[in-house]
């Protein structure tokens, strides 16, 4: 913005807080200062995504073997009897994908 003086005439430019923003990149090699951030996001997304899934399907396990400590036999088949009995972490997961439970 200018300022007018009594003639209409310009005699001064008008502060206005205008700024004037440097590259947003890095001198040397120009990458975008962004990449860094975005980087450590996506990191931090992965961690939570995987802790998410870990808590999951941890609950899931313990929901069946709580489920599979209180069936009778006559409810239960031989293979998850077994499964629960002997707290077999690997078959008790494969039957938690089986039921649904350990979908991403």
């Amino acid at each position: 913005m200018i300022r007018l003086d009594a003639n209409q005439q310009p005699y001064a430019v008008i502060k206005t807080g205008v700024r004037i923003f440097s590259d947003g990149r890095n001198p040397k090699d120009s990458p975008s200062l962004a990449v860094t951030r975005r980087e450590a996001r996506t990191m931090r997304r992965r961690r939570d995504r995987l802790l998410k899934r870990k808590a999951r399907m941890m609950s899931t396990l313990i929901e069946l073997l709580r489920l599979g400590s209180s069936l009778s036999q006559s409810t239960c088949d031989k293979t998850t009897r077994n499964c629960f009995q002997r707290s077999n972490f690997w078959s008790a997961s494969r039957i938690a994908v089986k039921l649904g439970h350990g979908k991403t």
